[in-house]
């Protein structure tokens, strides 16, 4: 798998990100180790987390953190770039923003800890504080930077005027500031919403302008539609997919894909490799299986 510098960044990552989202719910530790093992066998090593993922509340910490953690301890802290994400809103409050100083340090040393770092590489915010200006978000990311307990940072479910307005405020103090954007974003073309959280920032191809005028990444979630182009390539796909995705645009573009002799999905990701912006997926499983349709895409760049 191909390996590129991330945007704005030193960081050498690979061009599919796998999320470990459901490590420590779906996956146990040893599935989790296999599926890892096996994407770092094929060139892959950057993966998302998060402080929420899989978080046990009594225990107050992240099992998905936890069980990279340990990953990183069994294969060596370098075997990985981990990005994580903090300030994600209580789930019982999820319109009162957690972006303060305290907030930010509890969670920062929290995932610290879990991951057994001394610094995270990528450090994404989960929510925004529309209220509170960009510039203070930003200079409190910046005394995290100072203190060596992040490298880079980026915002995750930020709107594209809020990261506009986060890049001309680097640039007038002199700040790195954010370095990519992780929102929602997929080539499908939405019907209706696929959450009913209204607390994620979904991004179309009209939002993927940003990405040129500022030279952040773009490194999204659910790029895939949830798996729609490969269920739909083999049936008729009902319930929620079928009203989100079912349209003429999405299946002419799922013929393209079937046309190219590959599995629908691995031809799907070679596609968003194609857009001109820097564009580095999430990509999670929901079965063990389903990485071989990721790593297919190491065969193009042998």
């Amino acid at each position: 798998m191909k390996q590129v510098i991330l945007n704005k960044t030193d960081l050498r990552v690979s061009e599919i990100c796998l999320g470990a989202d459901v490590f420590g719910s779906r996956f146990d530790r040893e599935t989790a180790f296999g599926l890892l093992d096996r994407f770092r066998d094929a060139g892959g090593n950057f993966v998302d987390t998060a402080n929420i993922y899989s978080r046990d509340f009594e225990a107050g910490y992240s099992r998905s953190e936890r069980f990279l953690g340990d990953y990183l301890r069994s294969r060596g802290k370098s075997a990985l770039i981990v990005a994580t994400k903090g300030a994600h809103p209580n789930p019982k409050t999820m319109h009162t923003p957690r972006i303060s100083r305290e907030e930010l340090t509890r969670d920062i040393d929290e995932s610290l800890c879990s991951l057994g770092l001394d610094c995270i590489d990528y450090y994404w915010l989960h929510r925004d504080d529309p209220s509170m200006p960009i510039g203070e978000i930003i200079e409190l990311l910046e005394e995290f930077v100072r203190l060596g307990k992040i490298r880079f940072y980026g915002g995750s479910n930020y709107s594209r005027q809020r990261m506009l307005e986060a890049d001309e405020y680097a640039k007038a103090h002199g700040l790195h500031g954010f370095s990519a954007v992780s929102n929602m974003w997929s080539p499908a073309v939405q019907n209706v919403p696929y959450f009913s959280d209204d607390t994620l920032v979904s991004f179309d191809d009209g939002d993927l302008g940003l990405f040129d005028s500022t030279g952040m990444a773009f490194v999204p979630y659910s790029s895939t539609a949830r798996g729609w182009f490969s269920k739909r390539a083999v049936c008729v796909v009902g319930g929620t997919l079928s009203s989100v995705f079912e349209n003429p645009q999405n299946l002419a573009l799922l013929e393209r894909l079937k046309g190219t002799g590959k599995p629908v999905q691995t031809a799907l990701l070679e596609h968003i490799r194609s857009y001109p912006e820097q564009i580095i997926p999430i990509t999670s499983v929901s079965r063990p299986e389903q990485l071989d349709d990721i790593l297919a895409v190491h065969s193009v760049n042998a």
